[in-house]
């Protein structure tokens, strides 16, 4: 994940396919168009990178291995959940007692927690959260309705004493209703036409390709003066 006190969103640009992209003090215009090949296809390899936005593998190679450090946070593949017989998504915002909320008891609840997370594989993601009226959420797969219920019946024996409320979103993944599946490549797809956002308020750049091409004849033309000045 980037630094929060060192990035600065810069105004965004968009991509080839008309995505919205920023590019932070730490991420760059071709790290992000690395980043784009490897959220449509993590298997993509330096050499294929290369190809498809027009640099050379070494620096594909030396950028990526930077983002590994710095910007990527793993690389996973997503399945297709019925196979694997799971058929419904939950999400579960919960609402923590009041009486719960001093500092001792919160580091003890926290901890409580954590150890009861670590033994739920099936919670792909959990925290802390604001609106309809909780403070913290989960998102987790189940294998029916009668896994999720077992589920929330092991969350009440084990955290119960902490817990106010519990509501839940539940969707099918094995319907026909998913008009979107779970795929990073969603952040790749173009805006519509008519759509309005607050990128509206930045200059458009016409390509990521042109704006990597931009830095990097400016990065050279520093060099070049700096070079100039020790001479």
């Amino acid at each position: 994940m980037v630094n929060a006190q060192k990035a600065f969103i810069s105004p965004s640009f968009q991509a080839e396919n008309g995505a919205i992209l920023n590019v932070t003090r730490d991420v760059k215009p071709v790290d992000l168009m690395i980043l784009c090949e490897l959220m449509k296809n993590s298997r993509s390899s330096d050499k294929q990178i290369a190809k498809t936005i027009g640099i050379s593998q070494p620096t594909v190679t030396r950028r990526r291995t930077k983002l590994e450090k710095n910007v990527i946070d793993a690389y996973t593949t997503i399945p297709v959940w019925e196979k694997l017989g799971y058929e419904i998504l939950a999400i579960t915002p919960t609402k923590i007692k009041q009486s719960t909320w001093t500092e001792e008891k919160y580091n003890q609840n926290r901890s409580k927690g954590l150890a009861w997370l670590k033994n739920q594989p099936n919670v792909i993601m959990s925290g802390a959260c604001r609106g309809m009226n909780a403070d913290a959420f989960m998102i987790s797969f189940h294998t029916s309705y009668k896994d999720y219920d077992n589920f929330m019946y092991n969350q009440r024996l084990n955290m119960g004493e902490i817990i106010e409320n519990t509501q839940f979103i539940l969707a099918n993944l094995t319907g026909k209703e998913i008009i979107k599946p779970l795929q990073l490549r969603s952040l790749l797809e173009p805006e519509p036409k008519n759509h309005i956002s607050w990128h509206n308020n930045f200059r458009p750049v016409a390509t990521a390709r042109a704006i990597c091409i931009q830095w990097l004849k400016r990065k050279a033309t520093c060099v070049s003066r700096l070079q100039s000045s020790d001479e």
